[in-house]
């Protein structure tokens, strides 16, 4: 189991761009708050300057006219962009040039540069269609919290993280639907830092599946004692520790038949037995972050959804 300018064409360096000539449009994959969204922003068109006022003739047969504006200078290979999957130059004008690099199939543009693919898990669901980049549900926050209604608290969005202070509590918009073929198992992966990483606390994290109407995870944070992970099904919990949790940044729990068993950094570190664990098909998953009641003090960076081997 495991856990994304434009009617002439020329042809040059084996891929079609565009003349200079026109204005140029680039799509960009904007990314609102994990949300991959397409958003197409306007380039800067081809500069067309003409030439300047002819000056006012003197008096007499003197006057003369004034002298036409000069063409700006656009310098050549100013940056980088993707075009059509590769990385091209673009000079200071916005204007595409000569290819940059060729990305293979199992690369994608980013920024201007081929980078690799995720290998992505099989099965993976993810969440109302929000993917920031590969195989997350998100990734960057940026200007909203895409996924997720807030029950309580004021949660907030700070370096492109999910920073949970206080009595907040979260929920999944929408649920994550579960293919049959996952016989009833999924993953939650969690990219998390304490906000106090010499006085860590603990976490909770707790599973319902008693129901298929209510299966769900719910990710807490807990004060009282340090480095501790608490493991929690259907109202039964046990504690596990120490764990070095200011260094620890990927946690993992997986429902596996009646067990749930957590993993941290991709190691095997605990294991709790559910008991009252439903018979029949899970076809969705609630996931919920934080405590109406309990005070949390932790930030999230990704949340990735699973299923099957």
């Amino acid at each position: 189991m495991k856990a994304m300018k434009l009617e002439t064409i020329v042809q040059q360096s084996g891929k079609p761009i565009l003349s200079a000539i026109l204005p140029i449009f680039t799509a960009a994959l904007a990314y609102n708050a994990g949300c991959s969204a397409v958003t197409f922003m306007e380039g800067n068109p081809t500069p067309q300057n003409e030439g300047g006022n002819g000056g006012n003739g003197g008096s007499g047969t003197g006057g003369q006219g004034g002298n036409g504006g000069e063409a700006p200078q656009c310098t050549p290979h100013a940056k980088l962009d993707c075009f059509q999957g590769d990385a091209y130059w673009n000079n200071s004008c916005n204007q595409l040039e000569d290819l940059f690099q060729h990305c293979t199939a199992a690369q994608k543009c980013e920024n201007g540069a081929c980078v690799d693919k995720y290998n992505c898990p099989k099965n993976i669901d993810l969440v109302a269609d929000c993917q920031e980049q590969g195989c997350q549900l998100y990734d960057a926050f940026k200007n909203d919290i895409c996924l997720w209604d807030v029950i309580t608290g004021i949660p907030s969005v700070m370096n492109e993280k999910l920073a949970v202070t206080g009595t907040n509590l979260l929920e999944l918009k929408n649920k994550v639907n579960v293919p049959a073929n996952c016989n009833n198992d999924f993953a939650v992966k969690y990219t998390v830092q304490t906000n106090t990483p010499d006085v860590p606390g603990s976490y909770m994290i707790s599973l319902r599946d008693a129901s298929p109407d209510s299966t769900g995870i719910t990710f807490t944070h807990m004060y009282g004692q340090n480095n501790k992970i608490i493991l929690q099904c259907n109202g039964f919990q046990e504690t596990f520790g120490d764990f070095d949790l200011k260094n620890i940044k990927n946690i993992e729990v997986r429902k596996e038949g009646a067990l749930f068993n957590l993993y941290l950094e991709n190691k095997p570190s605990a294991s709790l037995t559910c008991t009252n664990v439903t018979p029949f098909p899970i076809n969705k998953v609630d996931l919920q972050l934080g405590s109406a009641v309990f005070s949390q003090n932790f930030t999230l960076d990704d949340v990735t959804f699973y299923c099957g081997q």
